[in-house]
């Protein structure tokens, strides 16, 4: 009878464990759901930060970019006013 009683015992405990661990993962994933929702939100926030700098970086990019044309076109411009200067001056010498 000892014996029975001895693994009647244990049969209890090993029940009892497993219920501990049944409850164990119905609480774990509240708060890993949680912490993965957190997670989740800063990588989206962190996602956003980074689209903005890059969007800023190319409208910087582009800015620059269209000064610099704007420089070349001013540039050729005064060229060919130059060049235009020249040629009358040739002709009215010539003349």
């Amino acid at each position: 009878m000892g014996t029975d009683a001895g693994e009647g015992n244990a049969t209890v405990q090993r029940d009892a464990t497993s219920a501990e661990e049944e409850v164990a993962p119905r609480a774990a994933p509240r708060e890993d759901t949680n912490a993965a929702k957190k997670r989740r939100v800063q990588r989206a926030a962190a996602k956003r930060a980074a689209v903005t700098e890059a969007e800023r970086e190319a409208e910087q990019r582009e800015a620059q970019e269209a000064a610099q044309q704007a420089v070349r076109v001013r540039q050729a411009e005064q060229a060919r006013g130059e060049l235009d200067v020249r040629r009358r001056q040739r002709r009215e010498g010539s003349d």
